[in-house]
């Protein structure tokens, strides 16, 4: 969306309707029907078409009032559900939010807060933001389109509660988001966060490596890593401008798609548990949330279930009974096959599968090598996980 669209969704009622009567079209069949009505924004109409059909997976309360999108933002946004979760780590009179994107931790955190600043440079999503919160009706949120931290500068000491920060990345190519590589760069402005607020809340990729938050950011007491449906979608640090940074507390979260807490784990940061492994793989194969594996809190979900590992090295876990509350994935065994080329093709081939599910780790190949040395399709009931047993030999578990 650019400024001229974004004025004729404002001030052009027009506008407003023809995207109101269109909501459920298809957007790009809405776009060739329109497209020589040059007295209309059809692109922009036709982004907020498709912006809506992603909203209401991602937004379900949101998209039921009539706010406006962009469509990299709403990409990058938190979703409805972890932003819920938000709203029960920070509370207070006074937030700074300094990255405000599309604003959807803005809205819900301003529900748990008396008043909220609202700071992006971006002046068309600092411009969206303001009219939907017309929409939604939030007076106690102030927007501010500039750089953020020139902007938290001139707010006296202790204006606020907690500042909230989702820094954007500099760099989009890899995986591996440091704090170096965002906008803004926390490291080199947590002096002044201090000054101006008490606690922080700093939200991360979860390619993000962990260990250099704990290395990096003073005053951190809780790290929290959230899933939702069983993806991990961030990374939340927690500081004090008084706490110890000493082996800070890391914690999971498992949300359902509504916001609700499912699963809960925490372990100390330099807690250290034993692992236990199975000598042989059991009727049963767990594999944990990826938010389980991402804080490393596999070794306290195994002995909270008395779980054994398939190895010492690798977060697979085997049992001869089922664990139903496993914060991950179960699934039953239907065989286990020693790695040979040959011999799993012949096996695949007596149990006419022709695809499947293909998962790998501490092992060689790739899923897509597997995949075409095995001339396997990819989905279906079937899933193979290519590991190693506890004596490091590889392994073939066929699951359902």
């Amino acid at each position: 969306m650019n400024k001229e669209e974004l004025h004729k969704f404002i001030n052009d009622n027009r506008t407003r309707a023809l995207l109101k009567a269109h909501i459920d079209d298809d957007p790009s069949e809405f776009a060739l029907h329109y497209s020589e009505k040059s007295n209309l924004p059809v692109r922009a109409v036709a982004e907020q078409i498709a912006c809506y059909k992603k909203a209401v997976k991602k937004l379900p309360l949101l998209s039921k009032k009539e706010i406006l999108y962009e469509r990299v933002a709403l990409e990058q946004s938190s979703s409805e559900a972890t932003a819920r979760y938000k709203t029960t780590l920070m509370q207070g009179q006074r937030l700074f939010d300094c990255t405000g994107g599309l604003g959807i931790d803005t809205f819900f955190l301003s529900t748990l807060f008396d008043k909220v600043v609202y700071c992006e440079k971006n002046p068309i999503l600092a411009g969206l933001f303001s009219e939907n919160i017309k929409t939604l009706k939030k007076t106690n949120i102030t927007v501010h389109t500039g750089d953020c931290i020139t902007i938290l500068s001139q707010y006296p000491d202790n204006s606020f509660d907690w500042i909230y920060s989702d820094p954007s990345r500099r760099d989009t190519r890899g995986r591996y988001v440091g704090f170096s590589r965002c906008e803004p760069d926390i490291t080199g402005y947590i002096e002044l966060f201090y000054k101006k607020a008490p606690n922080i809340c700093i939200k991360a990729s979860p390619a993000f490596e962990m260990s250099e938050a704990e290395m990096q950011l003073p005053g951190l007491y809780t790290t929290v890593v959230v899933s939702v449906e069983g993806e991990c979608r961030e990374i939340l640090f927690l500081l004090n401008r008084k706490a110890s940074s000493r082996s800070p507390l890391v914690k999971v979260v498992m949300l359902a798609a509504d916001g609700a807490v499912e699963v809960e784990v925490e372990r100390k940061g330099d807690e250290k548990l034993s692992r236990i492994c199975s000598n042989t793989i059991g009727r049963y194969f767990y594999d944990p949330d990826p938010a389980i594996i991402k804080s490393r809190c596999s070794e306290r979900v195994a002995e909270e279930f008395c779980i054994p590992f398939v190895n010492n090295t690798i977060d697979y876990m085997t049992s001869e009974r089922c664990v139903i509350d496993f914060p991950g994935r179960i699934f039953e065994v239907v065989t286990v096959i020693p790695w040979q080329r040959k011999k799993v093709k012949q096996y695949l081939k007596e149990k006419n599968i022709i695809k499947a599910n293909i998962a790998r780790r501490d092992f060689p190949l790739a899923p897509e090598e597997i995949k075409e040395m095995l001339k396997l399709g990819d989905g279906g009931e079937e899933y193979l996980f290519f590991t190693k047993g506890s004596h490091r030999e590889q392994i073939v578990v066929h699951c359902r």
